[in-house]
């Protein structure tokens, strides 16, 4: 859950994954796709 000052509802990730590691790459990888596309 990721909880900000902004937003009053957390963002949660849940699912089925391949562990932490790699989930927090894909995201990681999202977030720097959006930025570059802005």
């Amino acid at each position: 859950m990721i909880n900000t000052d902004r937003y009053t509802q957390p963002m949660v990730i849940q699912g089925a994954g391949a562990g932490v590691e790699v989930t927090a790459a894909g995201v990681y990888a999202d977030v720097i796709t959006v930025i570059r596309e802005k």
